[in-house]
């Protein structure tokens, strides 16, 4: 019987099979007849309990963070519950990479899986009572267990992950300190991606202008106006990113950050006259060669730790500080940064082997209508195709040069974007 056969039987696991069908792994499972996958289902009960870690909220369910600014997150937590059924002392590997060891079992091959439990590896913050096990054939076999297997590289919030990753905690802390918004957008659940200096890239930076971390806090306001727009060169508003999207297109990523003068009051986008920066990823085509993220005035590597899940927000961690043009040097980069928009696949949730993630949104400013559109297909009132094809026309359509209305940072307030002159 396939996976997702055996999924659908129970409605105890509906939250599961939802979650499968929504990151586009429905199919590549049910095709699965001879893979002889071990495949690990929490229950709703399960899955209710991880929304309201992820969400903050006390009424949420699984169900809930089926919308795509948790896409990446789903993609990536559903592709650690898959392994194959060879193990190394207990530990099998997920489709994900992710390391679970099978513990407290009279039989390591989970003969007695009312027994056992399993862990996530290194950790072993998360251990799950394996309740139930149904041998599925040739398919493999599939163990229902009372709590979602969280990777260690999943956090709830980016203000959590910025603190508890020694690696992002230099940069998490200025970001707090000069655009707290940011954050705090992000902890509210607006999806982005966030290139993260290491902590010795950030601090070669630092030095390099003759700065430590406490004397951007305790310098003039130009100085610290400076870095704050160099933060927000980092953020890229309405999508998360994980390596395999990175890596499979080109790129043209709207920034957080706009050089020009502040809008009127009132207005939410920039005007013509202004540049909103813009970060350039070229689309990897040999195996192993390294993401570069090129920027205006210097260009990253992400580096092979590279990310991290924080809610609907993707870090990404890079070896070197991405430095944007701002004065005479921006002028001379503004027309790229307008003329071209930022491009990404089209589907509500890709299938395709063990690359559970192509992201939802084609177009930064168009993310809140796309959304629309999804929920419509996952409720039914429209087909999948259907909101694709709005999905396209929308991306056609949506102005380009716009940042969209997710932050409202420090520094200059105005929706959409630090503003720098």
């Amino acid at each position: 019987m396939p996976v997702t056969s055996a999924v659908a039987a129970h409605p105890d696991l509906s939250t599961f099979a939802a979650v499968l069908e929504f990151v586009g792994a429905e199919q590549t499972l049910a095709a699965a007849t001879d893979a002889d996958l071990i495949v690990y289902a929490p229950t709703n009960q399960a899955f209710d309990a991880f929304a309201k870690e992820m969400t903050g909220r006390a009424n949420a369910t699984g169900k809930d963070l089926l919308q795509p600014q948790y896409l990446p997150l789903l993609a990536h937590v559903a592709s650690s519950h898959v392994t194959d059924d060879d193990d190394d002392d207990g530990v099998y590997k997920s489709i994900g990479g992710q390391a679970l060891l099978l513990v407290d079992g009279d039989d390591q091959d989970h003969k007695n899986a009312t027994a056992a439990a399993v862990e996530v590896l290194p950790s072993k913050k998360v251990r799950a009572r394996l309740l139930r096990e149904e041998d599925l054939g040739s398919a493999g076999d599939l163990y229902v267990v009372d709590r979602v297997l969280r990777p260690d590289d999943v956090y709830a919030t980016p203000s959590a992950a910025l603190k508890a990753d020694p690696e992002l905690a230099a940069f998490g802390r200025l970001l707090e300190a000069l655009a707290p918004k940011i954050v705090q957008s992000g902890d509210k659940g607006a999806p982005a991606t966030v290139f993260v200096p290491t902590k010795a890239a950030l601090g070669k930076f630092l030095a390099s202008a003759g700065l430590t971390e406490a004397k951007v806090l305790a310098a003039s306001p130009a100085v610290k106006a400076q870095v704050t727009g160099t933060l927000a060169y980092h953020v890229v508003p309405g999508v998360g990113l994980n390596v395999d999207s990175l890596r499979g297109d080109d790129w043209t990523l709207q920034t957080a950050l706009v050089v020009g003068a502040p809008p009127p009051p009132g207005s939410k986008v920039p005007t013509a006259a202004d540049a909103v920066r813009t970060l350039r990823v070229a689309k990897v085509s040999r195996d192993g060669a390294p993401i570069v993220v090129q920027g205006d005035l210097s260009k990253a590597k992400v580096t092979a730790s590279s990310q991290v899940y924080a809610g609907a927000m993707v870090i990404q961690k890079v070896d070197n500080v991405l430095v944007p043009a701002v004065g005479g040097a921006a002028a001379a980069a503004a027309k790229p940064a307008q003329a071209t928009p930022t491009t990404t696949t089209t589907t509500t949730a890709a299938a395709g082997g063990r690359k559970l993630l192509r992201t939802a949104m084609r177009n930064n400013i168009a993310a809140n209508t796309q959304r629309a559109n999804i929920r419509r297909a996952m409720s039914g009132s429209i087909s999948v195709q259907q909101a694709t094809a709005l999905n396209n026309r929308v991306a056609a359509l949506a102005p380009v040069g716009r940042v969209p209305a997710y932050f409202l940072t420090s520094g200059a307030q105005a929706p959409g974007g630090i503003w720098m002159g």
